[in-house]
């Protein structure tokens, strides 16, 4: 069988009815040379069901299933069996629009002049209550590793070369700030150009994986992660110490919003104080948020 461009890498848990609008996003594209490799993390639903429907149905789907090994692990492995020259992520409950590989083989392979790239991204759209934003994208032509430590993205609507993921394998230890680290990673070594369009859409829900660690355990956790991603070799010639700051300040107000939403309105506001201790003036916009919007109003805040 002839290899693929791209290998778009499907991890899944649990989300049969998520995953259809996934892997449906795919079908629709309008370039059709790819394939979909599904890794079923242990799943105890109807996503084998759903899942091998679709790969009966069309022999560019595989299907895998596995023991439990969390998102990292579930990666790795789509990794490991994929085919393409180019691996493209996607999360089960987001979707791709049926633009979005053909952008991406557009600037891939008809301008020589930017195919130097390790990965190349098309931007973000945030669906929320059916609506459509646009999320920033990145600048071409200013360094994309300090301009991701001011603004963290995830792989979603990146298209990566094959020899980049296989070099770099997801930490499996790792269950939070696990995108970050190895983006971050990444970037030391590889450059990223940025397509000025948007074509895939990032799902909120209250189920989201960042929204589920109200306690200040995991909070000193990922905050001594983030000071072993900024001392990787290299990172600090690059990035300015004060957004090592703002990415601290962003854990600690990710707690407080997550304890505002839980009616622990002092214990809310407490976190905020310690937001303002860390960040030392860097970060204010971000406590000032979520002071006026995740603490007081009991809105849901994006993290």
């Amino acid at each position: 069988m002839p290899r693929p461009r791209f290998s778009v890498l499907l991890p899944t848990h649990n989300r049969a009815g998520r995953l259809r609008q996934a892997i449906e996003s795919v079908l629709v594209q309008d370039y059709p040379d790819w394939e979909l490799v599904i890794i079923d993390d242990g799943s105890t639903d109807d996503t084998a069901e759903v899942a091998r429907a679709y790969a009966d149905a069309d022999d560019r789907i595989h299907y895998h299933h596995q023991d439990n090994r969390q998102l990292n692990g579930a990666r790795n492995a789509a990794v490991a069996r994929m085919r393409g020259h180019w691996g493209c992520f996607l999360d089960d409950d987001d979707y791709f629009l049926p633009e979005h590989l053909g952008l991406l083989a557009d600037y891939i392979y008809d301008d020589e002049d930017k195919n130097v790239a390790a990965i190349y991204r098309s931007g973000q759209l945030l669906e929320r209550d059916g609506k459509l934003t646009r999320l920033p994208n990145f600048t071409n032509g200013s360094d994309t590793l300090r301009q991701y430590w001011q603004m963290p993205v995830g792989p979603f609507g990146m298209a990566i070369r094959a020899d980049v993921l296989r070099a770099h394998p997801f930490a499996e230890a790792l269950l939070l700030l696990d995108d970050f680290v190895w983006l971050s990673d990444v970037l030391r070594d590889h450059r990223l150009y940025q397509l000025p369009t948007h074509s895939v859409v990032v799902r909120a829900h209250a189920d989201q994986r960042s929204r589920t660690y109200p306690s200040a355990e995991q909070l000193a956790q990922n905050v001594a992660t983030l000071r072993r991603a900024y001392a990787a070799p290299g990172v600090a010639e690059r990035v300015p110490e004060v957004l090592l700051r703002q990415r601290i300040v962003h854990q600690h107000t990710h707690l407080a919003r997550q304890l505002g939403r839980g009616g622990r309105r002092a214990a809310a506001w407490r976190q905020l104080g310690r937001a303002l201790a860390a960040g030392r003036g860097a970060g204010l916009g971000d406590i000032l948020r979520t002071a006026g919007v995740g603490v007081l109003g009991g809105v849901e805040s994006r993290v």
